[in-house]
């Protein structure tokens, strides 16, 4: 059986719940994430360990959040690039980021776009 990518389901409940503030805390939070690893991302500096683990901060904090909203796909993601850490050439670390910036871009369109959202 395949794993879902979003548990849309438990990600619209916890919207329901908190209303349009949670939902715009949410998106603001993962744009957050996102817009910090992609700045290491497009950096033409060598990630240097301050800014490694800046990279490491920004992904745990991810992938706290990609939990809490039933992000899976975005969980494993920031899983494999948090393992990843500075044992890997800058290529090798910024393709793996670039994959969490990707998932998380998903995760924010559904959460700008939600279908059923009563904006």
């Amino acid at each position: 059986m395949v794993e879902p990518r979003l548990d849309t389901a438990l990600l619209d409940s916890l919207v329901e719940m908190g209303g349009e503030d949670l939902r715009a805390q949410l998106l603001a939070d993962l744009q957050n994430c996102e817009t910090a690893l992609k700045a290491l991302c497009f950096s033409d500096q060598q990630i240097v360990p301050g800014a490694m683990s800046g990279a490491a901060q920004v992904l745990h904090t991810l992938r706290g959040l990609a939990m809490t909203i039933g992000a899976t796909a975005l969980v494993r993601n920031c899983m494999q690039a948090e393992e990843l850490g500075s044992a890997v050439g800058r290529e090798t670390l910024v393709q793996s980021l670039v994959t969490v910036v990707q998932e998380c871009a998903s995760v924010c369109a559904y959460l700008e776009y939600r279908p059923d959202r009563d904006a």
